[in-house]
């Protein structure tokens, strides 16, 4: 054999000898341990979100924390928040919550710093029927539907007032568009057994109410101008002939203009919705007989 040839095959057999020990050496090592990690991602506020906006694309965003920071009941991922509306005022690095999506429902601690410059905060009382089944929110936006049983009278030659047929009903929208500030749930008619409206969901679920028939009550908080006041005020001093019905506007719907609407009485129904009018009795009575005296 060459030298050069019996050089190659010692130089193999060294570099052979150095790879089988090198591996043996590597197999005698403990494994390593996994690393334990320290931070977790948490969903925060990109920008100050007011009281009633939903949340969309580029209003939050997400950091990461030390374990040991994160948030009770926090959310990790943007798309679990994405579309939920928030019920009280958020401000930029804020970290978003469950609690953040139930602030203020069926409790109400503090409403002052939630009316804006030129508002007033009014409370409204309302049932299942005439409250949207008592599942309002702070931050929705609700109108106002007021009808009212008018009895119609005159003035006759004496002087006196009298009653002119039968008590006629009128139905109007009279206010729209008025912010939620709050709610309240009376406690004796929380609904048992159930998730409360004030409870926190859990992440990436949409906050629980109580949708039971038990003729609940609820008393809602609206950010209202003097003039909507007085409206608001005169239809509930009006009561039992007057009724207040509230109902919720989509939160796309916020930055509409007000919507004209004609108010609807009997002849309204009659004429333009095709309601069938009362059948009158034209008829002439017969006069009763004088009964002849014994």
């Amino acid at each position: 054999m060459k030298r050069s040839n019996r050089l190659i095959f010692l130089i193999g057999i060294l570099l052979a000898a150095v790879a089988g020990v090198g591996a043996f050496l590597l197999l005698q090592q403990p494994p390593a341990k996994p690393t334990t990690p320290t931070t977790t991602t948490v969903v925060v506020a990109a920008a100050d979100i007011p009281l009633g906006t939903k949340i969309v694309e580029g209003l939050v965003t997400t950091q990461e924390y030390p374990i040991a920071d994160a948030p009770a009941g926090g959310y990790k991922q943007v798309a679990d928040v994405i579309g939920q509306t928030v019920r009280t005022e958020v401000t930029k690095g804020q970290k978003i919550t469950g609690a953040v999506f139930t602030a203020g429902v069926g409790k109400v601690t503090e409403i002052t710093p939630l009316i804006k410059s030129g508002k007033r905060a009014m409370a409204i009382r309302v049932d299942q029927t005439t409250g949207v089944g008592t599942l309002i929110k702070p931050g929705d936006h609700v109108d106002l539907v007021v009808a009212y049983n008018i009895q119609l009278v005159e003035r006759t030659v004496e002087g006196k007032l009298e009653n002119v047929g039968e008590a006629q009903k009128s139905v109007k929208l009279v206010l729209q568009n008025l912010e939620v500030l709050g709610t309240l749930l009376p406690p004796k008619e929380q609904p048992k057994g159930e998730q409360q409206p004030g409870a926190t969901p859990e992440p990436g679920q949409q906050p629980g109410a109580a949708t039971t028939l038990n003729d609940q009550q609820q008393i809602v908080i609206v950010a209202v101008t003097p003039q909507g006041a007085e409206v608001i005020k005169f239809a509930q001093a009006a009561e039992p002939e007057a009724a207040i019905t509230l109902i919720l506007r989509s939160v796309d719907d916020y930055e509409l203009p007000d919507e004209p609407t004609t108010g609807i009485i009997l002849k309204i129904m009659v004429d333009q919705y095709g309601v069938l009018p009362p059948i009158i009795d034209a008829q002439p009575q017969p006069t009763p007989r004088p009964t002849p005296r014994p």
